[in-house]
């Protein structure tokens, strides 16, 4: 009675499992190269990758739940594709599209860019799907070439996910490195390191164009960096090397080697990217060190 049960149970799941499939497949239309790309575009300015994935070769619909938060900004930004001029190229079961794209954001839909999409597809079973991009040179802002890349991201969200982590880690290292620029302006005021070390924002701040350079997008601490820098709240996701306080710059021995800022607090590194922490130096280049290159560190000027 149990085995006959579970028997049922599996074939409605089965069932169920099917009819969904079958009911997402009727919500593209796969007949040709043009109906795949328009239906493509339908979904993503639809705001649905789950759907959009259906068009795709390789992606996977479950995929689509690790770019949700991806999909909810472009709808938060109004963000929409249209296309014009569309070619297609069929050779047997290979077929190019050339298209071009004009992506327009907000209420009012102002155009934002006008771009040239090219995309391979690959008939199987009677349906076209686009062949997603190498994703090797991936980033986070696509140059050229969106549909491509949208088609890219769906088939490897993991890619885009790691693509993100390093545009973290390349800001924060770019915070940093505009921190130690704004060392030598303060210096021309100050002539020592008069800096306290959680007090690197009030310190730095009259000599940096935007207060966002204080804040690392990875440090959770500060989730809504827009409303902190409307206050004059002295935080910050750096900190200055307390061994440097209240000293001169040309007591220290090869500045290239000494930390002169650093994420995280107390002496403490804060490894937040991918288990490295971003430093700068002395002589003002910045690096991430990993844990263990960070036993290697040198402090004291």
């Amino acid at each position: 009675m149990i085995k006959r049960t579970l028997y049922l149970l599996c074939c409605i799941l089965c069932i169920t499992y099917s009819a969904i499939a079958s009911a997402n497949a009727q919500q593209v239309n796969l007949s040709s190269p043009e109906a795949t790309v328009n239906s493509f575009v339908a979904s993503i300015n639809q705001y649905n990758f789950k759907r959009a994935t259906l068009c795709v070769e390789g992606a996977k619909p479950e995929a689509a739940a690790e770019l949700a938060e991806f999909e909810q900004g472009l709808k938060k930004v109004h963000a929409t594709i249209s296309t014009s001029d569309l070619h297609v190229a069929v050779k047997g079961v290979e077929a190019t599209v050339t298209v071009t794209t004009t992506v327009k954001v907000g209420e009012s839909q102002e155009t934002n860019s006008v771009d040239k999409s090219f995309l391979k597809l690959h008939l199987q079973k009677n349906e076209w799907r686009i062949v997603p991009d190498d994703t090797s040179h991936f980033t986070t802002v696509p140059l050229q070439n969106i549909l491509g890349y949208t088609a890219a991201f769906l088939a490897h969200p993991e890619a885009f996910e790691k693509a993100v982590e390093q545009e973290k880690e390349n800001i924060c290292l770019l915070n940093l490195k505009q921190l130690a620029k704004a060392i030598p302006s303060f210096l021309h005021f100050s002539h020592i390191f008069a800096i306290k070390p959680s007090s690197v924002r009030k310190a730095l701040s009259p000599y940096v164009e935007n207060d966002s350079v204080f804040f690392c997008p990875d440090d959770k601490r500060f989730p809504d960096v827009g409303a902190i820098m409307q206050t004059n709240r002295d935080v910050s996701s750096y900190s200055f090397n307390a061994n440097l306080e209240n000293t001169l710059p040309s007591s220290i021995k090869d500045p290239d080697k000494v930390i002169l800022l650093y994420e995280g607090a107390d002496g403490v590194l804060d490894f937040r990217h991918d288990g490295k922490a971003c430093v700068a130096f002395a002589d003002g280049h910045v690096k991430t060190v990993s844990q263990e290159e960070s036993k290697s560190l040198r402090w004291k000027p």
